[in-house]
């Protein structure tokens, strides 16, 4: 990534964006509530401000994430699927054929990442 920062950091700024970040905690009665700061509501409905938010890059200065990686917004699934009350996933992906065939990715899988499930 440039500038220094990390996938795990665009993350990590883009889940504070838009859930929050736990600033403090404060004792009400007899619960404890935490106190989270994120962007307004407003900012977090609109699609169009995703390119905008801004990361704290390892020289100090803030950039638009749209400056630092190629951003794409595409449909994703909204549902959890359970198979015997247990989560299940749907993988699915474009194969170049130059490189292998659609059998060999699925070999692959069950192989290599099915066992570590």
């Amino acid at each position: 990534m440039p500038l220094g920062v990390t996938s795990s950091d665009l993350a990590n700024t883009l889940r504070n964006a838009y859930y929050g970040a736990e600033v403090m905690r404060i004792q009400h009665g007899r619960h404890e509530v935490k106190i989270m700061a994120r962007y307004p509501r407003s900012d977090r409905q609109n699609l169009a401000n995703f390119h905008v938010v801004w990361v704290r890059t390892d020289d100090g200065v803030e950039r638009p994430i749209s400056e630092l990686t190629d951003v794409e917004i595409v449909l994703g699934y909204s549902e959890i699927y359970r198979m015997e009350q247990k989560r299940t996933i749907t993988i699915s992906t474009d194969v170049n054929e130059d490189e292998a065939n659609a059998f060999e990715v699925v070999s692959s899988l069950q192989a290599d990442f099915v066992p570590t499930l």
